[in-house]
């Protein structure tokens, strides 16, 4: 796949060994007619045309189901009762308002 800057996209390739197992494609699926969609999605300016290139992609997923996500990372965090001032998706940007009781 062609990146708009004209050179591969790291998005599509896939860390093999003729890649020196550099790339981001971690589930290593390869196939030409998806290559294909996404040079022309990249290609591609007008909503409209894009928002078509990007159907026959998700019906390509979809469809074929060549990767499907069953790992999901989840963060655990403990906060003691006498900890104040913390909330639940917060971690730790405003540890400088946090008091202990």
């Amino acid at each position: 796949m062609v990146h708009p800057r004209g050179a591969e996209s790291d998005l599509a390739r896939a860390p093999v060994p003729e890649t020196r197992f550099i790339g981001n494609n971690r589930a290593r699926y390869r196939n030409p007619e998806v290559d294909a969609t996404l040079n022309q999605l990249f290609a591609t300016i007008p909503f409209l045309e894009r928002t078509q290139v990007l159907g026959r992609l998700i019906y390509h997923f979809t469809d074929q189901l060549p990767s499907m996500g069953i790992l999901y990372g989840v963060d655990t965090h403990l906060i003691a009762n006498r900890l104040k001032n913390v909330g639940a998706d917060e971690i730790t940007w405003n540890a400088h308002e946090w008091t202990l009781n």
